[in-house]
């Protein structure tokens, strides 16, 4: 059971009378949706895990796209807000304008490392946060430090929406123009590029797709454009490298003296897999961009980009040297340049390399199991025995049922009609605790005594039968 899932049985469990319609995402990196009303006053709570709890009282509609008006990470305090605007039949509050000390703070930066970026002094981030006006030159400069891009709409008394000045061209490049010119100044002689370049963006899309969702709804095309390492424009799908740069890389790395990150060969095929699944970050939506420990450090898009990068070298099998030092090369140390330093750069390819070879999403894994059981309450009981948390529940007309949420699977438990038979011969695996399995073996539920059929270090294996006659191997830690 997760936070929004124990956030309605809160409610229902406080607010017997209360009314509740919980929506699912389409994805496990989607957002859940909480429909609450009460004697006719609505509240909608939105929940994702990586941003928490959002509210509404208003019609979702009438705001798309503008966010929740309250926000909560602790599941107990939005549960007491919830009743209280219900106890009220009171209103959520929008959120008043924010400055732009709060807006630093929300991205993650101190102002040491804004300042950083900016080329300037602390002092000076901290005077033009307590500016009461400011030039638009500054504030872009601002806005584009954090990473972000300012835009200015107006609204005519008449109700227009005039976009007053555009965020810059969203043209993604894996280089500022400091390094691009450094490397333009070692151009030699350069040949075609690979013909499996538009094969490998393939492939890397296929797993970026596996993990995430892109903002590209059709296949990524790849095209050889002079003058730029590599560029992604996510509005036309296109990733695009030039010959001359990737020639100047190879030729860098086969020179490369670094003895203490030297691998036996540099691959080529890694040099454009960086490349590629840098650009193919630049695709990769924002709100399902997971990568653990690593995304409170990739605020800026090239990190992100760098991240993605390394988690799809570990996805193809490629080792990290290569990527780590092609992104270290195009970090810039130019001190007034917002560009990402080498060492930002390598740290965040290496960081999701890491969590690349970790990730356990390129697996096929189950996620729910549903019994079809002759004695609804006769497996409960069986089931509950074992530790498993199951609730009653009843989707609109649909028949009473429980369900319960492990680590890993949704488990659910229907009573048999004739439209779904029970199946025959089902088998599978549970964890259980040994006090557990001792009281299920003590509480005349099981028609046989449990049988010892593997016995390891870790762990000892028994096969049981549910009162379906399901076979279930339960492992219990030794």
């Amino acid at each position: 059971m997760n936070s929004i899932e124990a956030l309605k049985r809160d409610l229902e469990s406080t607010l017997p009378d209360v009314e509740t319609k919980l929506r699912k995402p389409r994805n496990e990196t989607g957002h859940w949706w909480l429909d609450a009303s009460r004697d006719g006053h609505a509240v909608v709570i939105e929940w994702s895990p990586r941003r928490g709890f959002g509210i509404n009282t208003d019609d979702p509609g009438d705001g798309y796209g503008e966010g929740p008006d309250e926000v909560y990470t602790d599941r107990a305090e939005v549960t007491r807000r919830v009743i209280e605007l219900f106890a009220n039949r009171g209103r959520s509050v929008p959120p008043r304008e924010v400055v732009l000390r709060e807006l630093r703070a929300a991205l993650g930066f101190t102002q040491e490392q804004l300042a950083d970026r900016l080329g300037v002094q602390q002092a000076a981030v901290s005077r033009l946060e307590r500016r009461p006006d400011m030039t638009l030159s500054s504030l872009r400069r601002y806005v584009e430090a954090l990473g972000g891009a300012l835009e200015i709409n107006v609204r005519t008394p008449e109700g227009e929406q005039v976009r007053l000045l555009d965020a810059p061209q969203r043209v993604r490049r894996a280089t500022c123009e400091h390094v691009a010119a450094t490397l333009a100044g070692e151009y030699g002689a350069s040949h075609s590029l690979s013909s499996s370049s538009a094969e490998l963006l393939g492939q890397l899309e296929r797993e970026a797709r596996q993990r995430w969702e892109l903002v590209a709804p059709d296949a990524l095309r790849f095209e050889e454009r002079p003058g730029e390492l590599a560029s992604a424009e996510p509005e036309q799908g296109r990733v695009a490298l030039s010959a001359a740069l990737v020639s100047t890389l190879q030729r860098r790395l086969a020179s490369n003296s670094c003895d203490a990150f030297r691998p036996p060969s540099w691959t080529t095929r890694e040099l454009y897999r960086y490349l590629l699944g840098h650009e193919v970050g630049h695709f990769v939506r924002e709100d399902s961009l997971r990568l653990g420990p690593t995304s409170k450090s990739v605020i800026d898009p090239e990190l992100r980009a760098d991240a993605v990068a390394g988690w799809l070298a570990a996805a193809v099998g490629d080792e990290p040297s290569t990527g780590a030092v092609v992104a270290s090369w195009l970090g810039c140390r130019i001190p007034r340049c917002t560009h990402p330093t080498p060492e930002q750069r390598m740290f965040a390819f290496l960081s999701g390399h890491a969590h690349g070879l970790r990730d356990e999403s390129r697996t096929p894994r189950v996620s729910m199991l549903v019994l079809r059981v002759a004695d609804l309450d006769a497996s409960r009981a069986f089931y509950s025995t074992l530790g498993l948390g199951l609730v009653a529940e009843r989707h609109g007309q649909g028949p009473l049922h429980y369900s319960c949420s492990t680590r890993s699977v949704l488990l659910e438990l229907y009573p048999c009609t004739d439209a779904s038979p029970r199946p025959h011969g089902l088998r599978f695996g549970l964890v259980a605790q040994r006090h557990a399995f001792e009281q299920l073996r003590d509480s005349g539920l099981l028609r046989q005594p449990p049988r010892l059929i593997r016995s390891r270090p870790s762990a000892e294996v028994y096969l049981v039968r549910d009162p379906d006659e399901n076979s279930i191997e339960l492992a219990i830690a030794a």
